[in-house]
């Protein structure tokens, strides 16, 4: 049989012949957008942030500071007795002072880091710095520990107190002493309360030992009126935050004291009933130079010379 050869038949494409539809391709628009729907989309942001770092701070385990009890360290040339039984004697003493007036002074000098040296009308005086500032200190605390309605100051970190289970048991009972003068201590633990602020009055630094202190006092004292535990109690905080002696302080510091004290309702004696200045007349000047002569019988007329 004969077989046929088959060939491959190539057509010729003509011009032209195919077709792509033409389509026309067209930008996105551009949306503008107003100041104000940006304001909104940044406050947004702000917010979602704050919520995230507030949720962050109350799921961390909260910080606690554990307070410790340290020495009560003062100055025996300032006070050689501080305890219980001096605050007592203290307190009969302002209870019967009575209001003073106070001359104008012009300071020109201080020894030792002690003594303020100043002028007036009518002579010289010498001033205990830690006294006069232990006086004024006594009235700012008289009237701001006395302030029931008083402002408190949060804290960042809870002050954690532990007693002896004795102690705590007459603590709570006596809790509502402690919240008169603004202290608020709440129970946290098996004998241990937790303090999250302090009355303003009171410096951060002096919380440990101030507390620990204020219960100290509730603690060793049988019987004690409000009124009574207010005055121990400024008492005791204004010696601890007063100048101290043998140190030094620049001469507007001097001043300003002097001023303070003058405003005082007993600028002569500091709460413990110590002198806080001494005063020397022009006559007593004169008398101790010699230029009066007092009226004494002489060394000559006695045989001695």
């Amino acid at each position: 049989r004969n077989r046929q050869k088959v060939e491959q038949t190539i057509l010729p494409l003509k011009e032209n012949t195919l077709y792509y539809e033409q389509t026309e391709v067209t930008r996105p628009t551009q949306v503008e957008v107003s100041d104000h729907q940006v304001g909104l989309t940044e406050e947004r942001q702000d917010l979602t942030l704050f919520a995230k770092e507030t949720l962050d701070q109350l799921t961390k385990p909260a910080k606690l500071h554990f307070a410790e009890r340290k020495p009560a360290s003062y100055d025996q040339l300032d006070h050689p007795e501080l305890d219980l039984a001096s605050l007592d004697k203290a307190y009969d003493k302002l209870e019967r002072e009575e209001s003073s007036s106070f001359p104008e002074l012009e300071f020109f000098g201080q020894m030792h880091g002690t003594y303020l040296f100043a002028q007036g009308r009518d002579g010289l005086y010498i001033i205990d710095q830690h006294a006069a500032q232990e006086r004024v200190k006594y009235e700012e605390y008289r009237e701001s520990i006395g302030n029931v309605d008083q402002s408190q100051q949060q804290l960042l970190v809870p002050y954690i107190f532990e007693f002896p289970a004795d102690d705590a048991l007459r603590l709570r009972e006596r809790m509502p002493l402690l919240e008169e003068v603004g202290v608020f201590l709440a129970e946290y633990g098996e004998n241990q309360f937790i303090l999250r602020e302090h009355p303003i009055w009171m410096a951060e630094e002096e919380i440990e030992s101030g507390i620990y202190e204020m219960c100290d006092m509730l603690l060793l004292t049988k019987e004690v009126s409000i009124k009574k535990y207010r005055a121990e109690l400024a008492i005791m905080m204004s010696c601890k935050r007063s100048i101290k002696a043998n140190h030094r302080i620049d001469d507007h510091s001097a001043r300003q004291l002097l001023y303070q004290l003058s405003q005082c309702d007993n600028p002569y004696n500091c709460p413990h009933g110590r002198p806080v200045l001494v005063h020397f007349t022009k006559s007593d000047m004169e008398k101790m130079f010699r230029r009066i002569q007092e009226n004494h019988t002489s060394l000559r007329e006695l045989g001695k010379y």
